[in-house]
């Protein structure tokens, strides 16, 4: 398990940057009247009890006690104590909703809540809401190549900024969806959008470089996995006509070769890491020289998903691991 942060530092006192003239307002659905404990996050109060948080959430549980008690002079509503947070009002609530209807987390989650659920299920140690999101995120962004082929829906929008998956697989130690996460940013979105992420300030330059370059290494090396059949000049032994097999091979080299089904091949639906299937109706060669294709094809489609992590600065997949809350 990956050491968490300390836990007094965490759910620290929130920095009162907003405006202090704005009414503080109480969150109807999360206001209980034997709550014994009342939580605000910017001008919003949820009184909820201290035992449900404290069953679910590690954090809660070590929390010093007087974090949660009232002392002389500190806020306090109907004798409750006041704890303020460093999160949105939305984080807050979505939390909490799922403390107290655990039914939520039974449900497919939307982009927006698996990013909250990562985000808090991390910062405030709550198994059940992290492992849940955890595990969508691993179905969309796996790290095995038979898990991608048959899940194929890899990132391809978002309720938010697309770049902020990145940035919470990366701060919540999930580091096994990082590589597949990358490669649906270059599925998805051309050089043009990520240029203009890193102009808009949602992507940063350093991650819009290793984007780019990772783009460009992974188009110079499609020949080299799953098309290198077609570089071979090597026919089958039991090859029924080498000259037209040669042809073929030919054709289809000088077609890969070409910038634009390259991007192509990049930004389709598996496009170059389509299973040899999907492909065989393109090729035109002899039985024999076709079963030789495919075995080369899918060595080439498993070197490529091996290296795959390399091609974005990465540790090798056996090297990269995920956070767990234990």
């Amino acid at each position: 398990m990956n050491t968490p942060p300390d836990l007094d530092s965490r759910p620290a006192k929130r920095a009162r940057t907003e405006d202090e003239s704005e009414p503080v307002v109480c969150c109807e659905e999360l206001w209980y009247d034997d709550g014994n404990l009342v939580l605000q996050a910017e001008r919003t109060q949820f009184r909820v009890h201290r035992s449900i948080l404290c069953k679910q959430s590690i954090v809660f549980r070590d929390m010093k006690e007087a974090s949660c008690t009232s002392a002389a002079g500190s806020a306090n509503v109907d004798g409750c104590p006041v704890v303020e947070l460093q999160d949105s009002a939305e984080a807050i609530r979505y939390m909490l909703r799922c403390m107290y209807d655990t039914g939520i987390l039974e449900r497919p989650p939307t982009n927006t809540e698996i990013l909250l659920a990562l985000r808090m299920g991390h910062k405030y140690l709550i198994s059940t809401l992290f492992e849940y999101a955890a595990s969508y995120m691993h179905r969309l962004f796996p790290s095995h190549l038979a898990d991608y082929e048959a899940d194929g829906s890899l990132f391809s929008s978002a309720d938010r900024d697309p770049f902020e998956f990145l940035a919470i697989a990366r701060s919540t130690g999930l580091e096994t969806v990082i590589p597949a996460l990358c490669l649906s940013y270059l599925r998805d979105l051309d050089p043009g959008d990520l240029a203009k992420s890193v102009k808009d300030h949602t992507l940063s330059p350093e991650d819009g470089f290793m984007l780019l370059f990772a783009r460009n290494k992974i188009l110079d090396c499609t020949l080299l996995y799953c098309f290198k059949w077609a570089l071979d000049q090597h026919r089958h032994p039991r090859c029924v006509s080498v000259a037209a097999c040669d042809q073929e091979c030919l054709v289809f080299r000088d077609r890969v070769s070409d910038e634009t089904y390259l991007e192509a091949a990049i930004d389709l639906e598996h496009g170059f890491l389509a299973p040899w299937d999907d492909l065989a109706l393109q090729v035109k060669l002899c039985p024999a020289c076709k079963r030789k294709a495919e075995r080369m094809h899918e060595e080439g489609r498993g070197k490529f998903w091996k290296d795959l992590p390399s091609f974005f600065g990465l540790k090798p997949w056996e090297e990269l691991h995920d956070f767990a809350i234990e």
